[in-house]
């Protein structure tokens, strides 16, 4: 890793340790993030700013008073309200001393679930008949968060520590993974909102009776609006009504207006559209009512497709709420991903007959090719925003600090 991280990854991951795969990814990640080039005014350097500012020697009695107010949900000035960043700025400011790491630390706690699902999904793969299907939708569920992934932590670190605690839970059935589920509102207090329908779909998905409420649900969700309501209940109180600074209501019709009057390159207008949501309804339309999900998933690919559309529709009936729809609709997207790839794994299961299983492949074929742009998207922005130390000698990027601001994009134009 001190050499050539990108190098180690491909070489470490030939190993049949599952547990070494698994902490070579969390040291990866944690090196990308800690190298990531970030602009001003990005959240990551807003949130490393205000260690500095103001949690430089902070009293326990103080952080300690703030903490029980966030438990309370009441406005703090000079936090974001969130727990985890308040806990997190709190130990690097003071009791370590060391904001400087605050990117490395996130990086590594996000690392951490992100390498657990990673390591689940993808670590041991049996024989694939729809190989081509199986690697180009286990790419989109990789880089689906993307470079925001680190960049936004709070919301990315609590949408990973739910999946991976849907994931456990699913599998093993421990109750400690049930208690996992439960902590994404302390990364992010939308999760309060956000995980809604994750916990409701527990009781859900186990039933027949149960995921065809999902399915009514889902189907029932593209005719509803409820923005008024949830607006109204958010701003029930100081502290919510706070956070509606942020959720605000935003005209589509102008959104679109902008992108297209503005200089922006074909993919990335296609992804600030919502292109690759529109990708992920036709999955989800295909597995709903497709058989797949009544028919042939598994308990744990039914209970994660389950959460998967339940999130959609939660995302549906908030559409004009613009920072909770967009967080939701990432949050459902990698629900559906995540389920089309355990799905995928098992060459789409052996219940449904051969000629729906080759007309699904044909279907996801046809699907894959509406996902590109946001490929070609996310691609674009590894390399506008890592550095180029993630090639090489990484650890220069930590002593010498005005190097970060060299990305691989930077590099690659100096030299051709």
């Amino acid at each position: 890793m001190a050499i050539s991280p990108f190098l180690s990854l491909v070489v470490g991951l030939r190993s049949r340790d599952m547990h070494y795969k698994r902490w070579l990814l969390v040291l990866f990640i944690t090196i990308f993030g800690s190298l990531i080039v970030l602009d001003q005014g990005t959240d990551g350097l807003v949130h490393q700013g205000r260690v500095y500012e103001y949690y430089m020697n902070h009293s326990f009695d103080q952080f300690f008073t703030e903490l029980m107010a966030m438990l309370r949900l009441e406005p703090i000035k000079g936090t974001k309200g969130d727990v985890y960043i308040h806990v997190l700025s709190y130990l690097l400011g003071t009791v370590i001393g060391l904001p400087g790491l605050f990117h490395v630390v996130v990086a590594f706690v996000y690392g951490y679930f992100f390498s657990g699902v990673i390591i689940y999904l993808l670590a041991k793969l049996p024989q694939l008949k729809y190989r081509y299907l199986f690697y180009f939708f286990a790419l989109i569920f990789i880089i689906w968060e993307g470079i925001d992934g680190i960049n936004q932590f709070r919301t990315q670190t609590g949408i990973w520590i739910l999946v991976y605690g849907a994931l456990g839970y699913y599998e093993t059935r421990k109750w400690k993974y049930l208690f996992l589920m439960l902590l994404p509102p302390l990364c992010h207090v939308a999760f309060l909102i956000m995980a809604l329908p994750a916990w409701g779909a527990l009781l859900l998905s186990e039933k027949s009776l149960g995921r065809a409420a999902c399915l009514i649900i889902f189907v029932t969700s593209f005719f509803l609006n409820l923005n008024n309501q949830i607006f109204s209940a958010i701003a029930g109180n100081e502290f919510g009504e706070g956070k509606l600074n942020a959720y605000y209501v935003e005209d589509p019709s102008q959104k679109r207006e902008t992108l297209n009057s503005g200089n922006y390159a074909w993919y990335r207008r296609s992804q600030k559209l919502g292109l690759q949501n529109t990708g992920i309804l036709a999955v989800s339309f295909l597995l709903a009512f497709g058989g797949a999900y009544t028919r042939s998933m598994t308990s744990t690919e039914q209970g994660i497709f389950s959460m998967g559309l339940l999130t959609l529709s939660l995302a549906n009936i908030t559409s004009s709420i613009s920072a909770l729809h967009n967080r939701t609709a990432v949050l459902a997207g990698l629900f559906i991903i995540v389920a089309l790839v355990m799905f995928l794994r098992r060459s789409l299961g052996t219940k449904l007959s051969r000629k729906v299983r080759d007309l699904h492949a044909i279907l996801l074929g046809m699907i894959a090719f509406i996902f590109v742009p946001f490929i070609i998207y996310q691609m674009a922005n590894v390399i506008y925003y890592v550095s180029v130390f993630m090639l090489g000698l990484p650890f220069l990027g930590w002593f010498y600090p005005e190097g970060l601001e060299i990305s691989i994009r930077d590099f690659l134009s100096w030299i051709l």
